[in-house]
Order: C-alpha cells, then structure tokens, then sequence
C-alpha cells in the first residue's frame, strides 16, 4: 500500500505544471536599491559606528634575530583628515552586482586593508554595488556579462560617496554623515 501512495505522489509531482516565474535564466535580477549615503547602514565603515574597520589591528613584529614583540594598535583620538577606502572585488553575492549587505568577505576587506587607517584619519568605506567574483566567473567561461560596471562607479562617486566626502571636509562633525 504504501509503495502504491509513493508511486502516486511521483505521478502527480511529474505532471504537475511548473509556473515560471518572471526571471528567466536570461534575465538577471533586477539589482539591489541605490544605497543612501545619508544612512549609516549605507557604509561599510564610517565615523561614529561599529564596523570592520574597528576591528583589532594589534600587529605582531618578527625582527631579523627572530625575535617577536607585539606592536599596539592605537587609532589617532584627533584625525587632521579623512581617509575614503573603496574595497576591491570581493563580493561573493550570487548576483551580477552586490546587494547592499555586507558578507563577511566585505567585512574581512575592509579589517583587513582599512582598519589600520584610523591610526591618522577618519576611515570612510561605502558600501556600494559592486561587481561581484559570480559576475566575474561567468564572463571568464564566456556567459554574457549582465553586470552594471557603471552603476557600481556611479554610487561610488556621483551617487554621494564622494561628494559627501568632500562635504565632510567643511563639516567635520564626528556624527557625519
């Protein structure tokens, strides 16, 4: 009896239709919103909020003897000037343009490489729609390229990133942006 309901219940699922949905294989999604630079969820790193580039940035110091001392991390408590850091390709989205939220690949970057700015700047790291390493494969394996290489430039740049960068200059507030 029971093999009886199994073979029904593959009967059913195989002439069951299947409802394609709006995307097709051919068509990339439609790509995350235009971030908001005037948001703090917007950044990556900025003044003001807990971010990667926060994070540790103790270094370990091997001289020639051999010998190890730790090197203390200690960001500057009176920056003269801002840093803007715009990360590389690291996104690992499955999307042909990130999506606005940072992975850890995005956070790694950015400890990695940004964090130990502060020592003598404010650090500034937008987020933004980044081609991403997904993108990048299909375009080497010869698949069409349905990312947007000018929207990525254009957040980054004309979107706000800059501009509210050259703002701050004026400002200076520690609550920017």
């Amino acid at each position: 009896m029971t093999m009886r309901v199994y073979l029904a219940a593959a009967a059913l699922a195989a002439t069951t239709p299947v409802f394609a949905s709006a995307q097709t294989a051919d068509t990339p999604p439609a790509p995350a919103a235009a971030p908001d630079y005037g948001k703090p969820e917007s950044w990556l790193c900025r003044p003001g909020k807990v971010d990667p580039c926060d994070a540790n940035q103790d270094a370990t110091v091997i001289k020639a003897d051999g010998s190890r001392s730790t090197e203390k991390f200690s960001a500057t408590s009176d920056p003269k000037f801002d840093c803007f850091y715009v990360y590389p390709t690291v996104s690992n989205d499955p999307t042909p343009n990130s999506d606005m939220v940072a992975g850890p690949e995005e956070d790694s970057v950015a400890a990695f490489q940004a964090g130990r700015f502060a020592k003598y700047c404010r650090v500034f790291a937008p987020l933004y729609r980044q081609v991403t390493i997904a993108a990048l494969r299909a375009k080497l394996i010869g698949k069409p390229d349905t990312s947007d290489r000018a929207m990525a430039y254009h957040d980054v740049k004309e979107r706000g990133g800059v501009s509210r960068l050259r703002q701050s200059r004026a400002r200076r507030r520690a609550d920017w942006p």
